[in-house]
């Protein structure tokens, strides 16, 4: 028989609509056995954790993030905040690989207001091969030196989304499946030194408050490294969709796996980004005669679907741009409840409306955009008011999930929280109580479970302490004082 803990004299907010505010926790067996009030007078006998007044809310659900990639930037130059091409070039110049890879930089920030080209790079960097990536993950910039090791500079056709100047060679700058392609052929840190870098952000992401994510286009390397880490971190998986044919072969399903480490489905990309004018529009972008990229039609991804449902896997599409969005609605209907709409950022009132009667399974989106995305008219236009309409998408009745496309925006919950609420920025802001609702609850429906997001019987006792009350103060400026998984501590320390 297990130990009951009895958590109490806390602001304890449930997400449970019969039972929303408590002031204690009972825990038994890794479950939630009661929440109330002052159940130390109930469960006698029972560990006593007095909370001083803390606040308790159910444990974050991210339900997008890239552990890949949060991993590899370890060894990777940090490029976010810089503000200009030399700036840039001065932060790649404290890397000491052979390949020098850097990510975040976001040119709407540089005084030079433009993408660097190869001729950037070549000045500074003529001998070794580097690469860097944008904020987004979805536009990057080679050197000659790289584009040569990767066999684009003599066949810059290998691969779509090669840029060419007028001479037909590179500019260096790679779009979508070229950058995915040169990815792919930078060096991996050697298996030992990629575990200990996993180790890291799981750690980093349990100091944050979460207890559960969801870790988009991963490979069979991640997931073994993954398998080999022991972490009380919750990781569901979403397989890239090239390795759709492989888990069929291998007859793998949707929920193999274990409450720690669980596969979900596959992950497939509809189009680009606003920042880098790839996101497929219904117009034009602003001073441009393109409507950014469409990379999946609803005849290709119904098959993709159809093959994932005989699995029960979900398939999360990745959909930014109105385009790509209508596009994935004209998918059978049939298939629509195995579809999970990753971002989903530019919702006109058509498009709304078409979610709301075409009902697609969840949307994963992310609040943070609102606050880094300010300069979305400049890019989009008009249509800008009609972006991150999360707020009206979840009182159509679309189950809503939040998330951080980490490394693209900040995993940590309590600043994404903030953005989520802030007056200002592109797009709703959300209130607090449904804010919180789509970080915990809603995250765990998006994953197709039902156990988690909610302090209520019956539920895993994942839930966090914070050192303040996010309904009172902004939530950035709580603390994580403990993260419980399970009823133990995953993080932090409880007086």
């Amino acid at each position: 028989m297990c130990k009951i803990t009895v958590y109490t004299n806390a602001e304890i907010f449930t997400q449970d609509p019969l039972n929303p505010r408590v002031n204690s926790l009972a825990v038994a067996c890794n479950e939630i056995i009661d929440a109330g009030e002052s159940l130390e007078n109930k469960y006698l006998g029972a560990k006593i954790v007095d909370l001083n007044g803390a606040t308790v809310i159910p444990g974050f659900i991210d339900t997008h993030l890239h552990l890949k990639w949060l991993a590899l930037q370890k060894q990777w130059i940090n490029l976010s905040g810089t503000r200009s091409i030399e700036e840039l070039l001065s932060k790649l110049k404290e890397a000491k690989t052979p390949w020098i890879i850097g990510r975040g930089f976001n040119e709407k920030l540089f005084s030079e207001e433009k993408i660097p080209t190869r001729h950037d790079l070549d000045e500074a960097f003529p001998e070794k091969p580097v690469l860097i990536v944008r904020v987004c993950g979805h536009i990057g910039v080679a050197n000659t030196q790289l584009l040569k090791k990767v066999g684009l500079w003599d066949n810059p056709e290998v691969v779509k989304g090669v840029e060419i100047d007028s001479s037909g060679k590179p500019t260096g700058v790679l779009k979508e499946k070229a950058l995915e392609f040169v990815l792919e052929k930078t060096p991996k840190p050697p298996l030992k030194q990629y575990i200990e870098f996993m180790k890291n952000v799981l750690n980093e992401l349990l100091s944050k408050g979460l207890t559960t994510v969801a870790s988009m286009n991963t490979d069979p390397l991640e997931f073994y490294i993954l398998q080999s880490i022991d972490t009380s971190l919750k990781v569901r998986v979403f397989f890239d969709v090239k390795y759709l044919e492989t888990l069929s072969k291998l007859m793998i399903k949707g929920s193999f796996g274990n409450e720690k480490l669980r596969v979900k489905g596959v992950k497939i990309i509809g189009d680009g980004s606003f920042g880098g004018k790839t996101a497929a529009l219904r117009h034009n972008y602003v001073g441009t005669e393109s409507k950014g990229e469409l990379l999946i039609t609803s005849s290709a991804l119904e098959n993709i679907v159809s093959e994932a449902k005989k699995l029960d896997m979900l398939v999360a599409v990745h959909a930014i741009g109105d385009r790509a969005i209508e596009e994935i609605l004209n998918v059978k209907e049939s298939l629509l409840g195995n579809i999970r709409i990753e971002h989903c950022s530019l919702t006109p009132p058509d498009i709304v409306e078409k979610l709301s009667e075409k009902r697609v399974f969840a949307l994963s989106v992310q609040p943070h955009f609102r606050i880094s995305d300010t300069w979305l008219p400049k890019v989009i236009g008009e249509s800008s008011k009609y972006a991150y309409m999360f707020y009206t998408l979840s009182k159509r009745g679309l189950l809503v999930s939040f998330s951080s496309d980490a490394p693209v925006e900040p995993f940590d919950p309590l600043v994404n929280l903030e953005a989520a609420i802030s007056e200002e920025g592109v797009g709703e802001r959300v209130p607090i109580s449904e804010a919180l609702k789509m970080y915990t609850k809603n995250g765990c429906l998006a994953l197709n479970e039902k156990d988690k997001g909610v302090l209520k019987r019956g539920y895993k006792a994942d839930f966090v302490i914070l050192s303040r009350n996010i309904f009172r103060e902004k939530p950035s400026e709580a603390k994580v004082i403990a993260t419980i998984i399970e009823g133990k501590i995953a993080y932090g320390k409880i007086p």
